[in-house]
């Protein structure tokens, strides 16, 4: 059976992503689907051998791109209505693009027809959850971490279900199993934090968020569970930097998992890949954006402009892409039509100030700042963008007044910290310097900027073993980053 799913990875767009298991057959209790489309059909004493497709209902309404991709697999199904890997794709199709009720179906039908394998009992679990059904939620999960016990996922997703239901000392186990077969995830760490601190051991709790907090920065509710053990530790300086980090980023109630990001599971990439609402396409051009990949931004944001035209977010991006590949005039023709649709919009105010800065036009540029403040003054982003048009401005002091604003409001903000350490150096203020470069490495500790920055300070300070040890660990993180080489000039000299 494994070998006929594994040659029909190609044929369903699912190459390499389904992991064989056990080959024993698993009873599987698949209660009434919600779905009137599913129909069975043709059953013989095996099990059911072919089974009707999950459709849309005529009240789901979704994007064009999305009911063109669920029709063709939709189609494929109907061609292979007793294959299970093509029921449980178009299960895929339909998670990815958050139809839970229609995913939930799609896997019990691939579940019925191949009760052996446990990844469409997990995913069914998934898309149960999300539709609130948590108790055959939770039996799907005890049933496929049984199959899928080195799946960092499964034991993920059954350990927060055991916190949930108040039994943490089963849900610590799972974690634990969770960070050994993913050491290098934040999020089964932070699990296993929050199980620890609700078994009130705080240096279990310590120890377990300060590894989640450096495995992934960006992981806010980490960074607030361990400023809430901080706190309880007495370790006041330190709990206010995470509780500063997490603050405003963990949605609000228990914050123990509020605001954890699932493990991904073996069809994480398929899933990525079919997702494809506005949202999905917007995050990922923005991705691609931060990568440097400006063509594939563009290709992407100019097919959302198309189905969009009237969407900012879409046109203030794609002018960030096309004005990094070179094309101003277009980018500022594009800006000054956003402007046209909406003159109080911050975004593209805010975007104006930082493109026409990076082209040199800073008179014009600093009038784009000052109207992001004038809209939104309680924004730390606001205070950024006019501490950028000060320093071309050459006003130091007036820039670092205006992070100091930018970093009270968001103090999360690498950016304004790495750039008020380069003015604070600039003006041969060694130790404060150091000061704002620790708290960039706080919010980054991969920023090969901020290693360099605490080296140089600390050469300012006559530190030379310091020096070194943030030199080293610029080292680890951009061996060839330019910048890493010229320090290495710097030192020999």
């Amino acid at each position: 059976m494994l070998a006929n799913l594994r040659g029909a990875l190609d044929r369903l767009g699912v190459p390499g992503t389904l992991r064989g298991h056990s080959m024993e057959s698993v009873t599987l209790r698949i209660r009434s689907l919600s779905l009137t489309a599913l129909a069975l059909s043709g059953c013989g004493p095996g099990g059911p051998g072919r089974l009707e497709p999950v459709e849309l209902g005529p009240e789901g309404k979704v994007e064009r791109r999305v009911g063109e991709l669920v029709a063709e697999h939709v189609a494929r199904v109907r061609s292979a209505p007793g294959d299970a890997l093509a029921h449980g794709t178009l299960g895929l199709v339909y998670q990815a693009n958050e139809l839970w009720a229609e995913a939930a179906a799609s896997y019990g039908n691939a579940a019925m027809l191949d009760p052996s394998e446990a990844l469409w009992r997990f995913h069914r679990a998934i898309a149960l959850q999300q539709r609130g059904g948590d108790e055959e939620a939770f039996e799907l999960l005890l049933q496929a971490a049984e199959e899928l016990s080195e799946e960092a996922a499964v034991l993920q997703r059954l350990g927060d279900a055991y916190l949930e239901r108040g039994e943490p000392h089963r849900a610590k186990k799972l974690f634990e199993g969770a960070t050994h077969h993913a050491p290098g995830r934040a999020e089964g760490f932070h699990g296993l934090g929050a199980v620890c601190w609700e078994l009130q051991d705080s240096e279990g709790a310590r120890e377990a968020l300060e590894r989640a907090v450096l495995l992934d920065p960006s992981l806010h509710a980490a960074h607030y569970l361990l400023g809430t053990v901080y706190r309880e530790m007495g370790r006041v300086e330190e709990a206010g930097i995470e509780l500063a980090l997490g603050l405003n980023r963990t949605p609000k109630g228990d914050p123990r998992l509020r605001g954890n990001r699932a493990l991904p599971g073996p069809f994480a990439r398929d899933i990525h890949r079919y997702a494809v609402t506005r949202n999905a396409l917007m995050r990922r051009a923005i991705g691609q954006i931060e990568r440097g990949k400006l063509g594939i931004a563009r290709r992407l944001l100019e097919e959302l402009h198309h189905e969009h035209p009237q969407d900012l977010a879409v046109l203030n991006n794609l002018a960030v892409s096309l004005l990094h590949l070179g094309e101003t005039e277009e980018a500022l023709r594009l800006w000054n039509r956003a402007l046209e649709m909406d003159p109080d919009s911050v975004d593209t105010h805010m975007a104006l100030a930082g493109g026409l800065l990076d082209q040199g036009f800073t008179s014009r540029a600093t009038e784009h700042a000052v109207r992001v403040l004038e809209l939104a003054p309680e924004l730390g982003e606001s205070h950024y963008a006019y501490a950028r048009v000060l320093v071309g401005q050459g006003a130091s002091e007036a820039a670092l007044d205006a992070l100091e604003h930018s970093l009270e409001l968001d103090p999360r903000r690498t950016d304004a910290w790495l750039l008020a350490g380069d003015l604070l150096l600039e003006l041969e203020r060694h130790a404060e310097a150091s000061r704002h470069y620790r708290r960039a490495v706080r919010t980054r500790p991969d920023s090969v900027a901020a290693h360099l920055g605490m080296a140089r300070a600390a050469v300012g300070l006559g530190r030379r073993q310091a020096a070194l040890k943030a030199f080293e660990a610029a080292k680890r993180y951009g061996p060839s980053n330019p910048a890493v080489a010229e320090f290495a000039r710097e030192l020999n000299r």
